[in-house]
């Protein structure tokens, strides 16, 4: 595999738009949403799990254009008001990534190899507007769980200066992958786990703190939602924290909801996958805890 190597304090290699390019429907709606984001936004990073890859090979020529992905539709748009902030999109995944942005001026820009087969474009002087995101795969055939992550927080090694990556969303969790539907019972639902782990929590944002496993999530929930709304929270002699990544990609933190226990409260949650962390304050060996999970507010 070729290597594009991208220093995160680099400008992003802006590409000429070639005649294969019409190809590319940037106007089509995006797979996955758009999000609008004004520098300085909060949580940071924001990330968006979805499926990368396609059928069509990237049309764009340069330096790290290569992969396949879907040429009828960006996965996904970020409607951006600048500032003076370096803006930063990359993603994550156990597969072979590819990244392909169309930014506000029509510029294309691509990453192959950031970091291992990781891809990142960084924007040292980002424009207003819309980008719209293709995340491809090196390889063709099967679409691959990954995840998108758009930050103003140089992600060279650290996801907020503590030389973290961020956590693994697409790994097995350790524990359990639990199906529920809104109206479940028994209510709450409740697994017994060991918290915490060795690396501090990477994701910024308020509650935002304590040791995980950055590795993998303790438990995926897939989540049919309805009009309740959902808690999610933990309980433990030990000191705990929370960190949960919803079915929109936004993620959550908590640390002393109640004493010293974590809750997160979702009024309006969207159906799909969880991820979902029980950390511990400090750290150390792991703790005994219990998660909960309820459409009832404990």
């Amino acid at each position: 595999m070729k290597c594009f190597s991208l220093l995160a304090s680099a400008v992003a290699v802006m590409l000429a738009v070639s005649s294969p390019a019409e190809a590319q429907n940037w106007k089509a709606a995006p797979l996955y949403g758009t999000i609008d984001l004004t520098a300085g936004f909060m949580p940071d990073p924001v990330s968006r799990t979805l499926r990368a890859g396609g059928n069509d090979s990237n049309p764009i020529a340069g330096a790290g254009c290569t992969g396949f992905i879907n040429a009828a539709a960006p996965d996904y748009a970020v409607n951006y008001t600048a500032a003076s902030s370096t803006l930063y999109v990359y993603a994550r995944a156990g597969s072979d990534l590819t990244l392909l942005i169309n930014d506000p001026s029509g510029a294309w820009h691509c990453s192959d190899d950031w970091e291992g087969t990781d891809p990142m474009v960084a924007f040292s002087s980002p424009s207003s507007g819309s980008y719209n995101v293709w995340v491809g795969t090196f390889e063709s055939g099967a679409p691959q769980d990954a995840t998108l992550y758009v930050t103003e927080i140089d992600p060279s090694g650290s996801a907020t200066g503590t030389g973290s990556a961020m956590p693994d969303l697409s790994a097995a969790p350790l524990y359990e992958t639990l199906d529920l539907t809104t109206g479940f019972m028994p209510d709450p639902v409740s697994r017994t786990l060991q918290a915490g782990g060795s690396a501090a929590n990477p994701v910024s944002g308020a509650g935002c703190t304590g040791y995980i496993n950055l590795d993998a999530p303790d438990y995926h929930l897939n989540y049919t939602a309805g009009t309740l709304p959902l808690y999610i929270y933990a309980e433990s002699d030990a000191d705990l924290t929370l960190v949960v990544n919803d079915a929109s990609g936004t993620w959550h933190c908590s640390d002393d909801a109640n004493g010293t226990n974590p809750m997160i409260h979702l009024p309006n949650p969207p159906s799909g996958n969880y991820s979902i962390w029980v950390g511990t304050f400090e750290s150390g060996s792991l703790q005994s805890a219990t998660l909960f999970i309820s459409e009832r507010a404990p």
